[in-house]
């Protein structure tokens, strides 16, 4: 018994690749040879972030939020799932979990939105 394929799946799989290459790869390596030539492999760019105490700490804090985020979701990810798995929840029980779950994937702009058009309010010339 042969397998029929599906004739979009191919041109899908070509079209999200090309997505990936125009728009993470092009971009991040474009970056990277900014940031490590100038006539020739350099490090001058770095040097220039580790020099100066501002760009210092802002790379610090960075990492550390980044790993901080890192771990903080990890770990609450871990409990949503440990909850949903192994927890005998009622069926209302686990439509609240899937709506608690997915709901940064909706929020993030509205707090986003919120704070950049009260800043914008607060802080205009009068």
């Amino acid at each position: 018994m042969s397998r029929v394929r599906d004739p979009v799946v191919a041109p899908a799989a070509v079209l999200v690749w090309a997505a990936v290459l125009l728009f993470v790869l092009y971009p991040m390596s474009r970056l990277l040879v900014l940031t490590f030539w100038n006539n020739g492999p350099t490090l001058e760019a770095v040097r220039g972030l580790l020099e100066n105490w501002t760009h210092r700490a802002a790379l610090v804090n960075s990492l550390l939020l980044a790993v901080l985020v890192g771990s903080a979701g990890t770990a609450l990810g871990f409990a949503f799932a440990l909850l949903a798995v192994r927890s005998h929840l009622p069926k209302w029980g686990e439509r609240a979990l899937d709506a608690v779950v997915l709901l940064p994937l909706i929020s993030p702009p509205s707090p986003t939105s919120t704070s950049t058009g009260s800043r914008a309010r607060c802080c205009r010339r009068r």
